[in-house]
């Protein structure tokens, strides 16, 4: 989907559709659904979403919905049950006007805090452009000491010194040109395994029903456990293929190969093998040109490899969602090892001023959030998901068409509710794929990781090797 937009106080800026909310104009070349509230709340809702509770209203009366709540509190608690990508716009007299986005930040919100110019965007590019905005020497510094080609800044910072993101768990307060952490606001309720495991499998087919109406769908398989859960949504269901991406290393023997054609082979379901496509040189300039500081080739050869294959027509179910509930960040550490010094070792970053951002999203983090939830987990969310997670939405919507099914703030508190020493062990996937389809564990999951698997699942192993690492790859960066 095209989740370009900006939200400013001049109306007519080039694209195809326009709503007034307040005194200001949203525009964006997709189409959105408002709900003008005489006296009371304005709703604009943008993106592909669905309310899991009742998958299949009308958009009308979602957003009708939205905009009955009588207070802000009951907006955001509304917006929970919301499953996929979106941005809503509020505005009352009294809050004045509001953005906020889904579960893991999907489609960006970039926002100006140029005194008196308040502009929002999907692109910091865009900001950048309209306001006239230099590239900051502090984000130039951060970018020439990343290990990879497509990092993202840290914690809020963009391009601009005067550009903000906004990152999960936040609204962007229009008026106040500022970001608003609402979450944690108090303790995660504590809940049965097996009582989190049912109501997601609840949750999760009812969306997969609802988007089985609208598209052919398609499934990524490797020979890992993500995929594997996912698959095990989809026992009964007719109309899904499944694919791997084949790069130039693997082989026969590679279990990436072997074993998703196994599975498609032992329960003769659709297979197809997609070697992977180089993007030609003149396309991916013409993409950092429209794309500038958010290019992730790897995650564009992927999308324009899936638009070149026989798969085209279809979107695409992602797992991308669900790492989060194996704790896999912070497996079952400490909490007092919770430390700025241990998340930069995970920001794949060296620069003096990566690491300050991260201090600043310790301290803002402690002292915004009164709660039990593990800083391991927030900011998993928050830095992870809510800047390369997004960064990777927004170039495979360059090609493609992705779903994500398991994006909803209901079914994240969902699992952060079973401690991490639970999720630890994989238990909400096992026990998923157990009650979905039981034979598909039969089947190896990462077969030729051995004993550098199991060295690596020892947090102690885990925790003293993200340093190692960190500091190994500085020296030679």
């Amino acid at each position: 989907m095209d989740t370009t937009y900006i939200l400013s106080r001049r109306e007519g800026s080039g694209f195809r559709h326009q709503v007034n909310i307040g005194n200001c104009y949203f525009q964006t070349n997709q189409s959105c659904y408002s709900d003008d509230k005489q006296d009371g709340r304005e709703i604009i809702l943008f993106g592909e979403y669905l309310d899991f509770r009742q998958p299949s209203q009308s958009l009308e009366n979602l957003v009708r919905n939205l905009a009955k709540q009588e207070t802000f509190d009951k907006l955001l608690s509304e917006l929970q049950y919301l499953v996929g990508r979106y941005l809503v716009i509020s505005y009352t007299s009294d809050e004045g006007i509001r953005l906020i986005g889904d579960a893991t930040g999907t489609i960006p919100i970039y926002y100006s805090i140029v005194k008196n110019q308040p502009m929002a965007a999907s692109s910091a590019s865009e900001l950048g452009k309209r306001l006239n905005l230099p590239i900051s020497n502090i984000a130039q510094k951060v970018r020439e000491q990343a290990m990879e080609q497509q990092q993202p800044m840290p914690y809020d910072m963009t391009m601009y010194d005067k550009v903000k993101v906004v990152i999960p768990n936040h609204y962007l307060d229009w008026d106040k040109q500022g970001s608003i952490r609402y979450f944690p606001s108090q303790d995660l309720p504590k809940r049965q395994l097996s009582e989190v495991v049912d109501e997601t499998i609840t949750i999760v087919n009812r969306v997969i029903d609802q988007m089985e109406e609208q598209y052919d769908l398609a499934l990524a398989l490797t020979s890992g456990l993500d995929s594997r859960l996912v698959l095990s949504f989809f026992k009964n269901r007719e109309n899904v293929a499944l694919y791997t991406y084949i790069h130039e290393s693997f082989t026969d023997e590679t279990p990436d190969v072997y074993v998703p054609q196994m599975v498609s082979e032992k329960y003769d379901m659709p297979y197809y093998k997609l070697p992977r496509k180089h993007l030609p040189a003149e396309e991916l300039k013409k993409i950092e040109a429209i794309l500038p500081g958010q290019v992730n080739q790897r995650i564009l050869e992927n999308a324009y490899t899936f638009k070149h294959s026989e798969l085209k027509n279809r979107a695409f179910i992602t797992g991308d969602i669900i790492p989060l509930a194996k704790s896999n960040f912070g497996q079952n550490l400490p909490e007092k090892l919770a430390t700025p010094q241990y998340f930069v070792t995970k920001s794949h970053n060296y620069s003096v001023e990566s690491k300050q951002a991260i201090k600043s999203w310790v301290r803002d983090a402690k002292a915004t959030s009164q709660n039990n939830l593990s800083l391991f987990d927030l900011f998993f969310w928050e830095n992870r998901w809510g800047r390369w997670f997004t960064n990777n939405a927004v170039n495979y919507d360059y090609y493609t068409h992705p779903l994500y099914i398991f994006n909803s703030r209901y079914l994240i508190e969902l699992w952060l509710s079973i401690p991490r020493s639970v999720r630890v062990k994989k238990a909400i996937h096992k026990q998923i794929i157990d009650k979905n389809w039981p034979e598909l564990l039969d089947i190896p999951i990462n077969p030729n990781e051995g004993r550098l698997s199991q060295l690596s699942d020892n947090q102690w192993v885990y925790y003293f090797g993200s340093f190692a690492k960190h500091y190994i790859n500085k020296y030679r960066k």
